[in-house]
């Protein structure tokens, strides 16, 4: 059993793709498992996944049809069979000892890790955006500030399967603001930790999630917590 599931649901955005498989293929900690989901992609998509597939490390997985990344999301939940399940996104770059670094910070009591991450545009040069100013948090942030503000990257946590198993599954209800929801569920039974350097390369371009999520940060996270007090636990997959 690997020490590590990485999951990571695409829809498109092939331009970028290429880049982030490779980002998780090259980490310094070699125990995992990389789930990929092909979402229904109207792009080659699952040519691109299937040119990596010699990697024994790589599970692959098509969708007929566009489901979505929560439903997707879960789906990798009930695939992965590793002690520790970190998210990826298909249009970002996790850079070399990101799986290693967070592990690291994993004591008892803690069902999630985050990192810094840091902004790249399409093209991949450094550009100062969202979670350059707003997600350079500590762990004390994770206990004070990010039960009502933004202050780590969605994409960019390591959950423990006794969280994951704990918690259930993501809430297509939390609509855009799954991710948080979810580590604010995690929250009211463990605690949260942060790796305090920058191991995330979050892209920014017209079709990311994140820059989708800008514009309406505050009413994304009100609808979140109160989903997160109303149900805390999702045992049956949506």
């Amino acid at each position: 059993m690997p020490k590590v599931s990485v999951i990571m649901s695409v829809y498109n955005g092939i331009k970028f793709l290429d880049r982030a498989i490779r980002s998780i293929l090259c980490q310094s900690e070699m125990d995992f498992e990389f789930i990929i989901f092909d979402d229904g992609s109207t792009e080659s998509v699952w040519d691109m996944i299937d040119f990596f597939r010699g990697d024994q490390r790589i599970r692959a997985f098509k969708g007929v049809n566009n489901k979505g990344l929560t439903h997707r999301l879960n789906q990798c939940f009930d695939l992965a069979t590793g002690d520790f399940i970190m998210r990826m996104d298909g249009d970002d770059v996790s850079l070399p000892h990101r799986i290693k670094r967070q592990l690291e910070r994993f004591e008892d009591g803690v069902g999630f890790v985050g990192c810094w991450a840091s902004s790249i545009d399409a093209n991949g040069t450094n550009i100062v955006h969202f979670c350059d100013v707003h997600c350079r948090c500590s762990d004390e942030d994770i206990k004070t500030i990010y039960p009502t503000k933004l202050c780590m990257v969605d994409a960019s946590t390591m959950y423990t399967r006794e969280a994951i198993e704990k918690v259930g599954y993501f809430d297509p209800q939390a609509l855009t603001g799954e991710s948080y929801n979810y580590n604010r569920r995690v929250q009211q039974f463990y605690e949260g930790r942060v790796a305090q350097e920058i191991l995330y390369l979050r892209t920014v371009w017209e079709g990311s999630v994140m820059r989708s999520k800008v514009d309406s940060t505050i009413d994304m996270i009100a609808l979140a917590n109160q989903r997160a007090l109303e149900c805390p636990v999702i045992k049956e997959r949506p």
